[in-house]
């Protein structure tokens, strides 16, 4: 470990958690009068210009403008080693870690037993929304972050964020974040080069503070043709002026206009000249001191005379600061500085014709030493990388394994790191190589940490000896690497082995692997076992205390009380379980939107369908960054059965299909399957039959294109049973109904046996076995009572309703309490407008069969009056295919024509009584 590991994070992170003090007056711009005037700060305040513009300078003044108003700031700049979300998620920890209510949002965190991006994010708002004070969150430098969430995440801290905190967000590059929505539901207000710019008063002032004093008015005008208002090239022009010498072959006396026609070309090439000039009026050894000290991004007096060995190397920093070359202080005690990123660029460029490798890797030894001597182990291995200084790069990674994977979350600097040492031809440790794989789970590189896993279990089964804290942690890992790519069955073998294994192991390690384990018998269809697995995972979790924790618990519990036929438990466990979330990790939590989606599909099997739309397009807005492929299955199915193509509710295909693509292609069959049930329930036989051969679920002909296989449970299951009786393939759908509802019924997925019955009767019927078909109706009911599950019934109501209709419910013969009422709860569903009494319910089939809801649905608008091409029209068909209806549709009800079909249909009770 470092000598001083509680200095290391400190020295590591204290530069860009507070904003620089400059040894210069900034000058005062348009763009802060304007929003340091206004009567109330904006929520949000996006700065977009190149480098060179003072965004840094301009976010700064704002800091210290707001702070002494009271506010509570805090500030975090990004640098070229903060590429993805975890750098930036760990900065704002920092920040906040001493603000109220930290202790109790600490508590809630996970730990690193399981790797989920989405968990530290939900801590992370939790502690940062939990203020309470008017705060003001400055993020310098943010389009360095490129991760790829980085726009969910900004999504969800600026619109899901309390009145109190506001945001500062500076980038080179534009921010991924809707500002058009952040102006009208938030007033935030939009900056960019033109706002930063020097006019003529902000150039005529920053002179004026050097000393400098420019005689004409014509002189300031040129200055601002030339420059274009561009503060970096002003400010260099300042230095340049105020040199003792300038321009090279240029008299001494030469004044500024001859010294403006110099200027030309792009920004950059404006830059580069002004700085060569510029260099030219220093001393030659402080010219190589500038050249050696941009090896690093940030340094000291201390660090410089360690690092070069000049005695004159503290004094030669405080010259700089003195002349304002671009060169900023970190710290409000002015102690840390970095050069402007252009001088930087510049310096870099010239020293790689000028320092020589030997110096330049003495240099960079030098520093990597100093800072491991002070106790910065993570400095120290950048430098000693970019050196590189293998065996010390070798000792420091397995020093800074556990802090920067383990703790602070920063996998892209730890995979950086760890795959330089592998090019330099160095063999890491085998600590080091474990969370090189944890760290590449938790970046979602599943398939590469599997690879690399590989490799690691080899090295260790080759080592000596191998310890069982190893072994554990090996373990962990495959079953991690084997839950997210959707290899349940091998997950559930490694999660077993795992807690068989004789070491030590904390309450939420578990926890997590006994959930994987309950996954996955799930996942094989075995609801009991899982439910019983899951009972331990809970108690664990119960121990562990996280809240995160116990939340994922809660929702796996539900799936399985969903496939137990229990929505109604289910919704009770959801509901208590959101509460509790939101109050430790708010509303905007990731996980409390995989709640929702799972509620949903609760709430849809309770037949609260408005209250499921509206959780249904909730989890649907982000179940594409979070979530399991158990979780989102319970999701997309509902928005499946839900979606309508005439509401706007964002249920549409498109949405649904952008969610299925960041998950195992498994989850594409399930989503095809619960299209085809219910293209098959609204009557679009030949589309559901097209999808089904797709899928290989029918026909000999289909392509050779394999798809996953996923279990014999759930929609998967129940669109095989569909397509066999819309067929007519009786024989077939037979032996499977027999065959799944013994399986459902052993293993307590009770929703699949009220599903199979319930394809039971549509068989009978369609064979014209009405008994029998009410007798599978009513093992249906038995089955689904205990839960009140109803939307089974509501998916296949033309045939429920045909069936009440001959069978009153005395004659179901039920004494249950429960039974009783699911069966007057679907009664009460199904029954056509305005037949309320008994006696108005269709009283005989007379062998008909029943018609599916669209062709329900086509006689329904012609019975309005709508000619062929108006239906059409209204349901977005052919007529063609309107037609191709109607030719099923007359067959069923024993007619050729569509008056006899509407009469038939209206004496049957099959169509709403018009009024």
């Amino acid at each position: 470990m470092s000598k001083h590991p509680s200095r290391s994070v400190a020295l590591a992170a204290t530069a860009r958690a507070a904003p620089p003090g400059f040894a210069f007056v900034p000058v005062t711009t348009r763009a802060f009068n304007s929003l340091i005037s206004a009567a109330t700060f904006p929520r949000l305040v996006s700065v977009t210009a190149p480098s060179g513009y003072g965004k840094t300078v301009l976010l700064s003044r704002l800091y210290e403008a707001l702070k002494s108003r009271g506010l509570r700031c805090l500030w975090c700049s990004l640098d070229d080693r903060d590429s993805d979300l975890s750098s930036l998620l760990h900065l704002i920890e920092l920040v906040t870690e001493s603000g109220p209510g930290t202790a109790d949002c600490l508590e809630d965190a996970p730990a690193a037993s399981f790797p989920s991006r989405g968990a530290r994010i939900d801590t992370v708002l939790a502690q940062l929304f939990r203020s309470g004070r008017n705060t003001v969150l400055f993020i310098d430098n943010l389009g360095f972050c490129r991760d790829q969430h980085l726009a969910t995440f900004l999504d969800h801290l600026v619109f899901a964020a309390p009145a109190s905190l506001h945001f500062v967000l500076s980038s080179a590059e534009s921010v991924p974040l809707d500002v058009v929505r952040a102006k009208l539901e938030l007033g935030a207000v939009e900056l960019h080069s033109a706002h930063l710019s020097f006019d003529r008063t902000s150039t005529a002032n920053l002179l004026s503070n050097a000393g400098i004093a420019v005689a004409a008015e014509a002189d300031l005008d040129r200055i601002q043709e030339k420059t274009e208002g561009w503060p970096a090239a002003v400010r260099l022009l300042q230095v340049l002026m105020s040199s003792p010498q300038q321009i090279p072959d240029v008299p001494a006396a030469v004044g500024l206009q001859e010294m403006l026609e110099h200027f030309g070309g792009n920004q950059r090439d404006i830059a580069a000249f002004l700085t060569r000039r510029v260099l030219v009026g220093f001393a030659p050894m402080l010219v190589t001191f500038m050249l050696e000290m941009a090896l690093v991004r940030e340094f000291s007096g201390e660090l410089a005379t360690a690092m070069t060995g000049h005695a004159d190397a503290c004094a030669w920093v405080n010259s700089l600061v003195t002349r304002n070359v671009l060169i900023f202080p970190l710290d409000q005690n002015c102690r840390w500085f970095r050069f402007h990123t252009l001088l930087r660029e510049f310096l870099l460029a010239e020293g790689r014709q000028v320092v020589s490798g030997a110096r330049r890797r003495e240099l960079l030894s030098r520093a990597a030493e100093w800072h491991a001597d002070q106790g910065d182990d993570i400095t120290a291995l950048d430098i000693a990388l970019e050196a590189p200084l293998v065996p010390m790069a070798l000792n420091l990674i397995d020093r800074v394994g556990q802090a920067v994977a383990g703790d602070q979350g920063r996998m892209t600097s730890y995979i950086r790191w760890f795959e330089r040492l592998v090019t330099c031809g160095a063999t890491p440790s085998l600590d080091a190589h474990g969370w090189y794989v944890w760290a590449l789970c938790h970046t979602l590189q599943y398939e590469r940490a599997g690879q690399t896993l590989v490799e690691l279990e080899q090295r260790a089964a080759d080592a000596a000896s191998s310890r069982v804290e190893l072994r554990m942690r090996l373990g962990f890992l495959r079953l991690v690497i084997d839950l997210y790519l959707d290899r349940l069955a091998e997950a559930g073998q490694t999660a077993r082995a795992w807690l068989a294994m004789d070491g030590p192991r904390d309450s939420l390690s578990q926890a997590c692997v006994m959930a994987v384990a309950a996954i996955a018998e799930f996942d094989r269809g075995d609801a009991c076992s899982a439910g019983r697995t899951m009972a331990l995972s809970s108690a664990a979790m119960g121990r562990a205390g996280s809240r995160w924790g116990q939340t994922w618990v809660a929702i796996v519990q539900a799936c399985i009380e969903i496939a137990k036929a229990r929505p109604d438990l289910a919704d009770e466990l959801l509901s208590g379980t959101r509460d509790q979330a939101t109050r430790a990790l708010g509303p905007s939590a990731n996980v409390v939107a995989t709640l929702d989606f799972v509620h949903a599909r609760a709430l849809l099997d309770l037949g609260r369908q408005d209250e499921a739309r509206v959780l249904a397009s909730r989890g649907l807005e982000r179940a594409a960054d979070h979530g399991l492929l158990l979780t989102a299955e319970q999701g997309v199915l509902t928005c499946v059965a839900l979606a309508n193509p005439d509401d706007e509710d964002g249920l549409d295909d498109d949405a649904i299909d952008v969610v299925v693509r960041n998950y195992p292609a498994r989850m594409g069959a399930l989503l095809a399957a619960g299209r085809v049930r219910r293209m098959l329930e609204l009557g679009n036989i030949v589309e559901a039959m097209g999808m089904a051969r797709t899928m290989n679920l029918i026909g000999t002909d289909a392509p050779t294109r394999q798809t996953p296989s996923p279990s014999e449970r759930g929609d998967w299951l129940l669109a095989k049973a569909d397509v066999l009786i819309a067929q007519g393939c009786t024989d077939e759908a037979r032996a499977l109904l027999e065959t799944q509802l013994k399986r459902a019924n052993e293993d307590e997925r009770h929703r699949d046996r009220v599903e199979l019955w319930l394809a039971t009767a549509e068989m009978e019927q369609k064979l014209g076995k009405i008994e029998k078909a009410f007798h599978a109706l009513s093992q249906a009911i038995v089955a689904a009572a205990p839960g009140g599950l109803l939307q089974p019934f509501l998916r296949r109501q033309v045939l429920v309703r045909g069936i009440m209709a001959r069978h009153p419910p005395r004659e179901f013969g039920f004494i249950q309490a429960h039974e009783l009422a699911l069966l007057d709860h679907i009664d009460a569903w199904l029954r056509p407008q305005g037949a309320d009494a008994e006696g108005e319910r269709m009283t005989s089939w007379n062998g008909i069969e029943v018609p599916t809801e669209r062709e329900l649905q086509l006689l329904s608008l012609f019975d309005q009056g709508l000619s062929n091409q108006q239906v059409a029209d209204r349901l977005m068909l052919s007529i063609t295919t309107v037609k191709w209806y109607l030719r099923n549709l007359y067959p069923k009800l024993g007619v050729s024509s569509r008056s006899a079909a509407l009469a038939k249909a209206r004496a049957n009770n099959l169509l709403p009584r018009r009024r």
